[in-house]
This record gives C-alpha cells, structure tokens and sequence, in this order.
C-alpha cells in the first residue's frame, strides 16, 4: 500500500516562494493498493496534480473512488480542476456525509460546478458520477475494508479507517478534542466544561481511540500548537500537535502524519514545528515516529 499526498493544508491554498517545501495546496491524498486499484481521500486543491498523476498512468480514466471526509470547502475545492472529470470513459464514486438536509453529497460538490461560479455546469460533465452517501458505517472496496467514525468539526465530518491486507491507515481530520466544543449535525457548538482531554469527557476521546487503536499510519489534524488552542483556537474544530502525539501514543500507533497545516505558516515556522514535535517525542519517550506531512511525501506501508 502507498500513500501519496497531495495537498496538506488546510483552509485555503497558499502558493509561493515561503509555502513551496511543505506544500500549499489543499487536503487530497491517494491510497494505491496495487498498481490497478487505488481510493482517493479528498478533493482540495492537491487533487488538480493527482488527476493528471493518474492519467499519466493510464489508470485515472476508469473507476475512481474518492472517500470525502466532509463537504468544506478546502476539501472539495479541487473537483472542478480534477481532469478524469471530463472524460467520457470515467466513473467518479463519491463516497461521504452530507453537510445538508436538503442536498445529497453528489449536489454538494458539484454545485460548484455551475456557470455563474465555474465555465462548465455539472449537465456537462462526460464522466458518470455517483454517490454513496455515509454515516458511521463499515463496507468493502477494493479488497479492503473501509470503516468510519464521526468526528468533532462544525460540518458532519468522518474519519477513515482503512485495512487492506496486513496493514492499516487511519485518518483524523478535521477534528477537535472532546474536552472544549461537541459540534452538533447541523454544525451548531455546544460549549463544555472541562480543561483536557483527559477529563469527564474521556468517554468520547476513548471512542476514538478505539477506532484509530494499532494503525500503521495516522494522518491526523494537527493544525495548531496547544498555546494557540487555549488561546484563541478552541471551537475551531481542530487539534493542536501535542494532543495528536499525545491520542498516537495511547492508541499505540506506529507512524503519524501530521496534517492540515495552518494556512498562515511558512516552511520556517513549520521547520520550528517540526523541531519541536521531536523534542516532544523525546521528552515523553514516544515509541513511534511522527512527521510532518509535505506535498509529494510517499509512504509506503
């Protein structure tokens, strides 16, 4: 199994000469289980530059899966520029939650397609589309099996557990720790009382856990650093990078990508980052290793 990621930030895309190492574009990773069958997770900016990766090889004209996490618009930005869109011969399996009672996930996504926002309207796609619409829930795809569970983020959003084989991949993104902030479905916050989260809501942190328990590799949200969080970032519906080495630890995780960079940091200050999440491995004696994730990093599980 390989995994290719090709956006990592979050929010908004930010190209240029201080962004260029770490990446600028938006979430989109693509998980290959051979050299025929592959899910994407995603769609932001990345997924431009893995539509023409699949072309090029020869396979992105066929059945392509793309597992979304949730409908913001950092997640879903890129379909519009995803070329296998426009060719005759190719199905797009849209797999994920709807953020709306009135629109499907299929409507959501595509309604950026439409002549006032983009020149070519979603009647005018030559590809098939179509869509499978996810709670909590576990399926088969591909030969492996997918599951999912909810997470903390202002929009029904999931993370992905994926086994294929021996191996396993989780993704947590976007999610904030239960111990502040429990978003409701149509996105509303309720506040908590609490101050970690090791507190009374350790019920709903375990539940996590459990999912994520004994993964080859996190990709999880690590958008903040926990000064930022508590102050100033708590209801965001994102985790800071203590927390995420922290939940990795406890769920006995093997390698963890942190994920969905703040979109005002310059590879210097995530190369201040990633100093520090090394200091942090070694002063809790961690046992597992933990990167940041760049645009173009493969990982091979």
């Amino acid at each position: 199994m390989k995994i290719t990621l090709f956006g990592v930030r979050g929010s908004f895309p930010v190209p240029g000469k201080e962004t260029f190492r770490y990446g600028g574009n938006t979430s989109s990773l693509c998980i290959e289980f051979n050299d025929k069958d592959f899910v994407i997770i995603d769609a932001g900016t990345g997924i431009r530059n893995l539509g023409n990766y699949l072309i090029k090889k020869e396979n992105g004209l066929s059945d392509i899966n793309i597992l979304f996490t949730h409908t913001h618009w950092d997640h879903i930005m890129g379909i519009p520029f995803f070329a296998p869109i426009y060719s005759g011969g190719a199905k797009i399996h849209m797999f994920g939650p709807s953020s709306n009672d009135e629109q499907s996930l299929k409507d959501i996504i595509l309604s950026q397609l439409e002549h006032k926002y983009f020149p070519v309207s979603a009647h005018e796609l030559t590809a098939e589309v179509t869509q499978n619409q996810l709670s909590e829930t576990s399926f088969e795809l591909l030969g492996a099996k997918i599951s999912t569970i909810r997470l903390n983020h202002p929009c029904v959003t999931l993370g992905y557990r994926i086994e294929y084989k021996d191996n396993t991949l989780v993704t947590v993104f976007d999610h904030e720790p239960y111990h502040h902030t429990i978003f409701l479905d149509d996105g509303t916050a309720q506040i908590l009382e609490g101050n970690s989260p090791l507190s009374s809501f350790k019920k709903l942190n375990d539940r996590l856990m459990n999912f994520i328990e004994g993964a080859d590799i996190a990709i999880m949200d690590s958008q903040y650093t926990k000064s930022e969080y508590f102050n100033g970032k708590q209801g965001y519906g994102h985790s800071y990078y203590e927390y995420t080495l922290w939940l990795a630890k406890e769920a006995k995780i093997k390698k963890v990508i942190l994920f969905h960079h703040d979109p005002v940091r310059t590879d210097a200050q995530l190369d201040v980052i990633a100093k520090s999440i090394e200091n942090n491995i070694v002063e809790n004696s961690y046992q597992f290793t933990a990167l940041l994730a760049k645009e173009g990093m493969e990982i091979i599980v």
